[in-house]
């Protein structure tokens, strides 16, 4: 062959591009342009091309994704570049692999001039929030290079295959704090969890506010019980006596701490389940309530310890417990208890446990222990609780030794809504005297007249009246004859005898 030919050749695919491309993209500069900034010799430019079009199908699902749609990690997709007319084009994805690529896996160059460009992209577990599609093409050996980009985004919650997100563990939901001073019954109650002995002891252990609730019988309550527990009856949670629980679970829930859990348990798990469900009825969805499956056998047999009796020192009991407590005597027969009220003397004379003695101060408490027998039991009731609570610390300290000392949980305020009795003074009857009668007043008796001695006047008097005035003439004249005769007093005139005469005269008169 000649020289002439194979020139003439060489010419022809020189300016076809066939052997050019290496050159013809060469201002690549990374993996990560998206166009070259220059063309190949001739071309002037980089400009913005808006004919060119980008289609992408999902090649799993066979669905056409468009300019904008979501991409999914690990998914694989055909893509197909369409080219105004025929050109060279290079084809860049911002993230993923490109089939046929040219030494970046991001990209492929067309060398051939076609209308459109068909690839295959598949995408990593972690391509970010979005791919972006760039293709440039030319038209000619001159002029400008044509860019066009799309974009779509990816949802990295769609992830398949090996890229399909990790299930989401479900949180464990955590007690919420019962924030309500005075219960309302929820519309939706809560539920009781019936839990082995070993979860019943880790919640007891790891909350210090739980509260265990004993419901057997005070009496096998003494003969042992999980230590910390107070004693509520299961008779407190029948129906009969829902009222009574209403009010209970207002006055004792109320005084626990938020988010107290409350553990129930009896001889074999059966009462403690009904308990628990019955007070369940009137407490928040959000409150935990435990019954111990199997009950207290359960806990003996896994080998936990148990209490027996009372132990010594100070303690809090719920109103039940303590009223159990008060008739601690009339339980064992043999225990000496001592209810001392430390409210005011006006208080105390109000209303007061049955029993209780008031005492108002610690030293006091223990003079009185001074004198009562060993093992004698000390509960502590106030107004709400705190009152007697400070008085009972106080006593704890000093006595000698400690004996049982229990506060009552709430005070009389507890006490009174459980309705328990009290004793209260009897009135004493106003004794209204029956008035006397107003005895009427005593005439007031006339004056008596003076008896008048002087006898009536009569003519007869007048008479005699007359005969004594003669009598008496009579008699002076014989006065004067015998003064005469024995020559008497010759020198007494007629006057003096006259005045004489008047006198007796008047003095007749007087006597009438």
């Amino acid at each position: 062959m000649s020289a002439t030919p194979f020139s003439a050749l060489l010419l022809v695919l020189i300016a076809t591009g066939a052997c050019a491309h290496p050159d013809y993209w060469a201002s690549f500069s990374t993996c990560t342009d998206m166009a070259p900034t220059r063309g190949y010799k001739q071309h002037s430019s980089v400009v913005s091309d808006t004919a060119t079009t980008f289609a992408l199908v999902d090649t799993a699902s066979n669905a056409a994704v468009g300019p904008g749609g979501s991409l999914c990690p690990g998914g694989t997709y055909s893509v197909t570049v369409g080219l105004p007319s025929r050109a060279e084009a290079v084809l860049v994805s911002s993230t993923g692999t490109i089939n046929g690529h040219d030494g970046c896996a991001n990209r492929y160059i067309q060398v051939s001039a076609v209308s459109s460009l068909t690839r295959t992209l598949t995408l990593g577990c972690s391509p970010g929030a979005q791919l972006v599609l760039g293709s440039t093409h030319a038209t000619s050996s001159s002029g400008n290079l044509l860019k066009a980009t799309a974009t779509f985004k990816i949802n990295a919650a769609c992830g398949v295959g090996a890229c399909a997100p990790a299930p989401v563990p479900v949180p464990v939901p955590v007690p919420v704090p019962v924030p309500v001073p005075v219960l309302v019954p929820a519309p939706t109650p809560a539920t009781v969890s019936t839990v082995t002995a070993g979860q019943f002891q880790a919640v007891a252990v790891s909350n210090s506010s739980s509260i265990i609730i004993d419901v057997r019988p005070f009496a096998d309550y003494l003969a042992s019980h999980i230590p910390g527990a107070v004693s509520i009856p299961a008779a407190t949670f029948t129906p009969s006596g829902r009222r009574l629980l209403a009010d209970a679970a207002t006055a004792a829930v109320s005084l626990l701490p938020a988010g107290a859990p409350l553990l129930f348990y009896s001889a074999n798990g059966v009462q403690g389940s009904d308990a628990a469900a019955a007070i369940a009825r009137l407490l928040p969805s959000d409150a935990v309530l435990l019954n111990l499956e199997g009950g207290i056998t359960a806990w003996e047999t896994a080998g936990l310890s148990l209490v027996q009796g009372l132990l010594p020192g100070l303690s809090i009991a719920p109103a039940v417990m303590f009223r159990a407590l008060v008739h601690l005597n009339d339980t064992t027969g043999n225990s000496n208890v001592l209810v001392i009220d430390v409210r005011s003397e006006q208080e105390y004379t109000a209303s007061h446990i049955g029993g209780a003695v008031n005492i108002r101060a610690a030293p006091d408490v223990a003079t009185w222990m001074a004198g009562l027998p060993a093992g004698t039991v000390l509960l502590f009731v106030g107004n709400d609780g705190d009152d007697s609570l400070v008085v009972a610390q106080a006593t704890e300290t000093m006595l000698p030794s400690i004996p049982v000392i229990v506060n009552l949980q709430g005070g009389m305020v507890a006490w009174s809504v459980m309705g328990f009795e009290t004793v209260m003074p009897v009135p004493t009857p106003v004794h209204v005297p029956t008035p006397k009668p107003v005895p009427a007043p005593k005439p007031v008796p006339a004056p008596k007249p003076v008896p008048d001695n002087t006898p009536d006047r009569t003519d007869d008097d007048d008479d005699d009246d007359d005969d004594e005035n003669n009598d008496r003439d009579d008699d002076d004249r014989e006065d004067s004859n015998r003064k005469d005769d024995h020559g008497g007093d010759h020198g007494r005139s007629p006057r003096n005898h006259d005045d004489r005469r008047k006198a007796l005269l008047r003095l007749a008169l007087l006597r009438r």
